[in-house]
């Protein structure tokens, strides 16, 4: 699907003189995917199993880790500036409505995918009258529950690197 919006996105804007269409030939010139990374020992992972195992022991370890950045927070500054009226405060923790849910699909281009699952947003949109109820009770369930459905539940992570010739994760 997602190969599907691509050439769908090649045939609208492809044959322009377009920043889609620079983007695209630049592009081919730049490496797609990670060929070797290093472990911490120094061990060259060539893999995409051992690579794809490296990247997530990264984040794993990442996740939770105290950073010595910041002692405290200091809490004068934080009263001295702009502060957040009592109505704006208590709408960021109210329920989302049906009507917010629907906005805020309406609000993505009818060509891209929200999701790693390829659907294009105008395929929700234009079947909204038949998934609107399940779409919407999925959402409401993530916010009253705290659960997500293991299907929408999935990352996707994208490695830039500092330099051309990286080699290793590190912060």
């Amino acid at each position: 699907m997602l190969v599907q919006g691509s050439k769908l996105d090649w045939l609208l804007k492809g044959d322009d003189n377009t920043a889609y269409f620079h983007a695209i030939i630049r592009g081919g010139n730049k490496q797609t995917s990670i060929l070797v990374l290093e472990d911490p020992n120094g061990k060259q992972l060539t893999s995409h199993k051992d690579i794809e195992g490296e990247v997530l022991r990264f984040y794993k370890d990442l996740v939770g880790t105290n950073t010595q950045r910041r002692k405290h927070i200091d809490i004068v500054a934080v009263r001295a500036g702009n502060q957040l009226k009592d109505d704006d405060r208590n709408s960021l923790t109210k329920p989302v409505t049906d009507q917010e849910i629907l906005t805020a699909l309406n609000s993505i281009g009818d060509n891209k995918a929200p999701g790693t699952d390829g659907y294009t947003a105008k395929v929700f949109k234009s079947t909204w009258k038949v998934i609107g109820v399940d779409v919407t009770d999925a959402i409401h369930d993530f916010f009253t529950q705290n659960r997500m459905y293991p299907t929408a539940n999935c990352e996707l992570v994208t490695l830039i690197p500092k330099k051309n010739d990286a080699k290793t994760m590190k912060i």
